[in-house]
């Protein structure tokens, strides 16, 4: 039945109707924006949070969790292949082949075209979006990894205090491997920084489309010869042992040709705004996140001459990539 493409019995998943072929066409158009918006740079928390406040349900009636979305994004079903496949290997390599080393097609209307779904994948699976800077609830501050002790070279961590209602960004303690010495007022610094990228971006596009991995006819030669490998093998055409470690040879060229196309496609999606001061405002933190990394490498914090409650620009260095 999986290698027939064959619908078989479960739960419906969100995006398609009752029948679980058919698309439902609002929930899959949500699908759609939702993949825009990770391209661009927003968290999967920010797109659970803003479907939970529209009153959208889970196709079980639920609110939306971050772990229910991605693992939606991961599945192959979204782009109409026929899923299958054991719980040890990756959600988005879930997936019956045909004797030719092709993806299945599922009975299915696919949602996202294969491009964008490759992109996606590329994305939530990028480990900058679950490094040691980014809390468990998405991103909260917006030069977190970004702004650095000028004394230790260390990123500063974000903090928030309750009793002012303001952020900062300061070193770890002297204990904690940082200076203990080097901290600052998040707001004042947010905005310096955001208003040097806007006057640097000024009157330009900041977009990146997705396009076609350059290596892609590589991977899919690597694919046809294992399956053409194991076709002779099934047909008894040849032995064992010539067929194996050829077809190890390829399983490890497509190995580096997957981690070689994820890396591409990273750096080649990205967020699409135009009108850039104009829309600032409006932009998820993510997005803002994610366009200031475009442009700067670090944003340096000098130590402060004495104790003093007036920020002084002139701590702020900024680290422009080439």
């Amino acid at each position: 039945m999986a290698q027939a493409g064959i619908t078989v019995g479960g739960n419906r998943a969100f995006g398609w109707l009752a029948d679980k072929e058919t698309k439902d066409e609002p929930a899959a158009a949500l699908l759609v924006a939702g993949a825009d918006q990770i391209l661009a740079g927003v968290g999967l928390h920010t797109i659970c949070r803003q479907w939970n406040d529209l009153g959208i349900a889970s196709a079980m009636g639920k609110k939306w969790q971050k772990p229910v979305l991605r693992n939606i994004y991961l599945s192959p079903r979204i782009v109409g292949y026929r899923v299958y496949g054991p719980t040890s290997v990756p959600l988005e390599k879930r997936y019956v082949v045909d004797a030719d080393g092709q993806p299945v097609k599922g009975q299915q209307q696919p949602i996202l075209d294969l491009d964008v779904w490759e992109a996606v994948v590329a994305k939530l699976r990028d480990p900058s979006r679950v490094s040691k800077h980014v809390h468990i609830g998405g991103r909260k501050y917006l030069l977190s990894g970004i702004i650095c002790c000028g004394f230790r070279g260390r990123h500063l961590m974000g903090g928030y205090d309750r009793r002012w209602g303001k952020h900062h960004y300061a070193c770890k303690a002297v204990t904690a491997g940082g200076c203990g010495k080097v901290g600052v007022t998040g707001r004042h610094v947010d905005d310096l920084v955001s208003e040097l990228v806007l006057a640097y971006l000024a009157g330009r596009d900041v977009e990146a489309e997705v396009g076609r991995w350059p290596r892609a006819g590589e991977l899919a030669k690597a694919e046809a010869k294992i399956a053409k490998l194991m076709g002779a093998y099934d047909r008894d055409e040849l032995p064992g042992p010539y067929v194996f470690p050829r077809v190890r040879e390829q399983e490890q060229s497509i190995l580096h040709l997957r981690a070689e196309q994820a890396e591409w496609l990273r750096a080649h999606t990205g967020p699409k705004v135009t009108n850039l001061a104009e829309g600032w405002p409006s932009l998820e933190l993510e997005q803002r996140w994610e366009i200031i990394s475009t442009v700067i490498e670090a944003v340096v914090l000098k130590a402060a001459d004495g104790p003093t409650n007036r920020f002084d620009p002139e701590r702020v260095e900024v680290v422009w990539r080439p």
